[in-house]
Formats: C-alpha cells, structure tokens, sequence
C-alpha cells in the first residue's frame, strides 16, 4: 500500500516524488452545480415588501377598502408582534419576551412595549425573517393610518364612517 500525498504527489513511505493528478468524480445525473439559492428569509421580505405596498394603496380606493386594510394590516401586526414575543421566549431571553406581553398592561405596558419593539426587534432576536415580518407590517399599518388621514379624513370625525 502506497500512501500518496495530492497535493506534491510525495510518496509518504520511500519519499520519492510522484506526478499525481486528482481526478473529480462524475456527477450524478439529477444534481445540479452552481445556480442561485434563496433562502427563506427572502421570499418572507419579498412577500411582506409586496403586502405593505399593496395595503396602503388599497386602503386610497374607499372608505371601506381603508376599513378592510386597516383590519388585514392590523391582524398581520398583531401576528407578527405575537412571533417576536414567541421568538423570544423560543431563544431564551424570557425578559423579553415578558416585556413585549406588557403591552397589555396600562401606562407601564407601554413604555416595555416600546423597549421591546426598539431593542429585541432590531439588534437582540437572530431571526431575521421574522424581525423583517414585524417592521414592515408596522410600517404598512402606519401607511394605512397616514393614507387614510390624507384620503379620508372624514373617518377619523365623530360620526366616522357614516359621514357623507
């Protein structure tokens, strides 16, 4: 038995140098080489850029079409706030995830809350899809809100959505 190195091609055992050449092995027929991969974390930003874009202009078309953004932006917030909260407590840091449960809490909630959503949901959660999921169903909801200020103020007056 010869034990041969690859690389300079020097036999271990009598030292003398071989010419050596590594051959590749043949592939087989179903794999592929090269290409582009996407992770999940893309395809979550992709659909999420495309829901906060698409939330405010429907919320443009009517005063019902805001109320009907405003609820499917508001259900997306609230689920993505629930997946931080569940995130934390998934990657250990119960503190955090117990300040963003305060929210339910009056006056203190609320000051935890904003610790939770300005500190765990940018530098202290790894998961970056779900970190991506949060801010832009915050960003779509505040849209909505500014969208319909700007195209239907009326809403926000005493008798909302039954003003002419």
């Amino acid at each position: 038995d010869q034990v041969i190195c690859l690389e300079c091609g020097a036999d271990a055992r009598s030292g003398k140098k071989r010419k050596t050449r590594v051959l590749k092995a043949d592939k087989e027929p179903g794999e592929r080489s090269g290409g582009i991969t996407i992770d999940s974390t893309a395809y979550v930003f992709g659909f999420a850029v495309l829901a906060a874009i698409a939330i405010p202009i429907i919320a443009a078309v009517s005063q019902e079409a805001a109320v009907a953004a405003m609820a499917v932006g508001g259900i997306w917030y609230l689920v993505a706030f629930i997946m931080m909260i569940v995130a934390a407590f998934k990657d250990g840091d119960t503190v955090w995830g117990v300040a963003g449960i305060c929210v339910l809490i009056p006056f203190v909630g609320g000051l935890l809350s904003f610790g939770f959503s300005f500190y765990y949901c940018i530098f202290g959660s790894e998961r970056t899809a779900w970190k991506y999921n949060y801010w832009l169903a915050l960003l779509s909801q505040i849209t909505v809100y500014a969208v319909i200020l700007s195209q239907h103020p009326q809403m926000f007056s005493p008798s909302g959505l039954f003003a002419p």
